[in-house]
């Protein structure tokens, strides 16, 4: 699983940034088609933020939106000092469905920018032959939760030949 490996989706979550020890709470990965974006909601020194996984470039609008829906629904824990605060993501999350490039609740942080994400390449199957159309994950650990959509032609495919899905 080179996906796996590429985007060290199974870290402990202690991460190092510029010498300082910060705490990675989820991975989230955003597919379209063959295009993704791995994303980042992590805590370092005292402030909760978004960030694509190279911890330097600013996620889009589109992306810290689809990145704050799915960490609202995820099941997170992290140090037991540092516990999510579920009512700042919401937070979070009216602020930039209001427009808003910069948004802050207590000591969560997000910015956004206009220049657009440098996506990733890979093929996201539902097994060895149905392509899926999108992807959106979100990997905690807690719990890891996927959304997946597919063609309705491969809909067809799976419950002709596979009943392990329930779609």
């Amino acid at each position: 699983m080179n996906f796996i490996d590429d985007e060290c989706l199974y870290t402990t979550g202690v991460i190092t940034i510029d010498g300082k020890n910060g705490f990675k709470y989820a991975d989230i990965i955003i597919g379209r088609g063959d295009d993704y974006y791995h994303a980042i909601f992590y805590k370092l020194q005292n402030f909760y933020t978004i960030m694509m996984d190279d911890y330097q470039t600013l996620p889009t609008m589109e992306i810290a939106t689809k990145v704050l829906e799915m960490l609202f629904e995820a099941d997170i824990t992290g140090p037991a000092n540092e516990k999510i605060d579920k009512n700042k993501i919401k937070g979070l999350l009216c602020g930039l469905m209001a427009g808003q490039k910069y948004c802050k609740a207590g000591n969560y942080i997000v910015r956004t920018k206009d220049v657009p994400v440098p996506c990733k390449k890979a093929r996201f199957l539902l097994n060895s032959t149905i392509p899926i159309d999108s992807i959106d994950a979100c990997i905690t650990n807690m719990d890891t939760m996927l959304q997946v959509s597919i063609s309705n032609e491969n809909k067809r495919k799976i419950d002709k030949y596979d009943k392990i899905f329930f779609i």
